[in-house]
C-alpha cells in the first residue's frame, strides 16, 4: 500500500475508507464540492430481533497517509433505508445517531484500536453501516500531518466487525 503498512487485525484482508474530509480545508485548496464520506456497509447474516440486546463492534487503525485523526467513527444498523438519505455519492449521512460510536480521538497507526457498544434492537436491523455520520462541527478533529499529501483527509482501516446477541 502506498499511504500505510498494516497487517490485518485478524485473517487475510480488511477495508479502507476516507470518512473525513473537510471541503474548506485551506491546505491544500479543497478541489471536492462536498465533505466527503466514505461509508462501509455490510449484511447481516439474519435480521436482528426486536427487543433483544446485541453488541456491535469493530477494529479500526488510522493509517500513517492521513492528515486528520478524529472521533466519533460509529456503527449504524437499519434495514438498508441509509442508502437513500443522500443522493449524490460521498456526500454525508448526518441525520442519524448510530447505534455504536467513539468519543475518543483515533489516531493510533501501529494498533488497532477496538469500537464497541451496546443497543436494542427493533427489529428491523439486517446490515451494518460503518463510518462518521456527525456533522463537521459536532467532532473533535486533530491535524496529525503524517503526510503532506493528503491533509485534508482522514483515513482508517477496519477489520473484525461484529453484531452479538448478548
Amino acid at each position: 500500500n502506498v499511504g500505510f503498512y498494516q497487517n490485518p487485525h485478524s485473517g487475510n484482508g480488511f477495508a479502507l475508507g476516507n470518512f473525513y474530509y473537510d471541503k474548506t480545508s485551506p491546505f491544500p485548496p479543497s478541489p471536492l464540492p462536498i465533505n466527503y464520506r466514505d461509508y462501509i456497509q455490510g449484511r447481516l447474516i439474519s435480521k436482528l430481533i426486536a427487543g433483544k440486546t446485541y453488541c456491535a463492534s469493530f477494529w479500526i487503525n488510522y493509517i500513517e497517509c492521513s492528515g486528520y485523526a478524529h472521533n466519533k467513527m460509529g456503527a449504524y444498523l437499519d434495514d438498508g433505508k441509509i442508502n437513500g438519505l443522500s443522493t449524490t455519492p460521498g456526500s454525508e449521512i448526518t441525520t442519524i445517531i448510530p447505534q455504536v460510536y467513539t468519543d475518543s480521538i483515533i489516531k493510533d497507526t501501529l494498533n488497532w484500536t477496538k469500537i464497541e457498544g451496546s443497543f436494542l434492537a427493533t427489529g428491523n436491523e439486517n446490515y451494518i453501516s460503518i463510518g462518521l455520520f456527525f456533522n463537521n462541527s459536532a467532532i473533535s478533529k486533530i491535524l496529525t500531518n503524517y503526510c503532506s499529501a493528503s491533509t485534508q483527509y482522514s483515513a482508517y482501516l477496519i477489520d473484525d466487525v461484529s453484531v452479538i446477541p448478548i
